[in-house]
């Protein structure tokens, strides 16, 4: 997933998108490009011609684009993607957009953080490709507002058909990815955490020969897994703390000696991954929970855009992932231009005759962001990362701003 060009990441993500009008799609792309080369700022302040922001407006308003329409251009432009990938972890979890501001309040469902809140809830799945460090990208993503009427009824729970209740989301997003990948779910190991730890669900994934880690929950025994053939993998830190670390993972994947259970430990630590997907795309990043928009539908046409940008972000964290790419000219993904300015602002006013490579522009991203490094770990964080970014991106526009001035 390139970083050089706003405007082809944007062809590559949307520019199949079925919109019943090919200009709807042109419209979405300008407006994806222009949301990726200044992330976090709202599209009032986006660059744009007052033509190019009444455009975009319109595009945001039009009842007659759905949202599911331009998420399913992007999943598709990951399953392309995930077909140059030998194994793939679907990351799953859940999280809430919160938006505390009445212009929508209505169309919003209840959270347990009492009335003034009201949000959209949101299960995502992120493919990671884990021999190559790579984030793939969203395959599947469900949103609902919860009903405000039914709040308190938690009681009626167990009551309710299994496909009605909100757990049925995990089942309901493998059947998605499974329409997409087809033949391809065999490399695919979904891995969750423990509100995924649901007799239905893991039946499900066994009767599909799909392959899963899930952590347990703790509270249950293994024997109420009766009947579903599963391995466990147990995972204890060591030391006194009572906030020890303890895993119980149950997997379809097959368990003979130590080195087959840290391979699945290994997969369960990625799943953190998910977390700071959302934590870019809400609040590090696109900060989509800023959004201030008049109905819910225009709110979900603009957030599902925020996501696969966040997803772009999020590959920046694996930069220093592997030797290889470490190692590689930083101008496939920064550009020319852009190195050549990073150079100026944090190295010298002389450039060096090689371009740097992928480990350089790392570190030096990373210091524009205002990391300092005092843990001495060599790694960033993701927000860090994000600031440099939209810093050089910033300083880009300047120069280019410049150059235009001038001719």
């Amino acid at each position: 997933m390139t970083h050089s060009d706003a405007k082809l990441w944007a062809q590559e993500q949307f520019g199949q998108a079925q919109l019943k009008d090919p200009r709807r799609t042109q419209r979405l792309i300008s407006l994806a490009t222009s949301i990726a080369n200044q992330p976090g700022v709202s599209v009032a302040k986006l660059p744009f011609s007052p033509a190019d922001m009444e455009g975009a407006y319109r595009f945001i308003r039009n009842e007659n684009i759905d949202a599911k329409d331009i998420a399913e251009a992007g999943f598709q432009s990951t399953v392309s993607r995930a077909n140059e990938h030998e194994e793939l972890l679907a990351l799953e979890d859940t999280t809430t957009l919160s938006f505390p501001h009445r212009s929508i309040k209505d169309e919003l469902g209840h959270t347990n953080q009492g009335d003034r809140i009201r949000a959209l809830h949101v299960h995502s799945t992120l493919l990671f490709a884990p021999q190559s460090q790579t984030i793939v990208g969203l395959i599947e993503q469900q949103r609902w507002s919860r009903d405000i009427t039914k709040r308190g009824q938690k009681h009626q729970h167990a009551t309710r058909p299994y496909k009605e209740k909100e757990s049925y989301k995990w089942e309901q997003a493998s059947r998605r990815v499974v329409e997409r990948l087809g033949d391809k779910m065999l490399d695919v190991i979904s891995v969750c955490d423990r509100e995924a730890d649901l007799f239905e669900y893991l039946t499900y994934k066994r009767q599909h020969q799909q392959r899963f880690v899930v952590r347990s929950m703790q509270s249950r025994c293994l024997e109420e897994h009766a009947g579903i053939p599963v391995y466990y993998v147990g995972c204890l830190e060591q030391g006194t703390s009572k906030d020890k670390l303890a895993w119980h993972l149950l997997t379809s994947e097959p368990i003979n000696n130590v080195e087959d259970a840290m391979r699945i430990i290994g997969y369960y630590e990625r799943r953190w991954l998910i977390e700071d997907f959302h934590k870019v795309w809400k609040s590090e990043g696109t900060d989509v929970e800023s959004l201030r928009l008049q109905s819910k539908d225009n709110l979900e046409r603009l957030s599902v855009i925020y996501a696969f940008v966040a997803t772009r972000l999020l590959a920046l964290r694996f930069i220093k992932e592997v030797d290889e790419l470490t190692k590689e000219s930083c101008e496939k993904v920064l550009g020319k231009k852009a190195w050549k300015l990073l150079w100026l602002k944090l190295e010298s006013k002389t450039l060096p005759k090689e371009v740097p490579d992928m480990g350089w522009a790392y570190k030096n991203l990373a210091k524009l962001g205002g990391w300092k490094d005092t843990k001495r770990t060599g790694r960033a964080s993701i927000k860090v990362l994000w600031e440099g970014w939209f810093k050089l991106q910033t300083i880009l526009e300047g120069y280019e701003l410049a150059m235009s001035l001038d001719h």
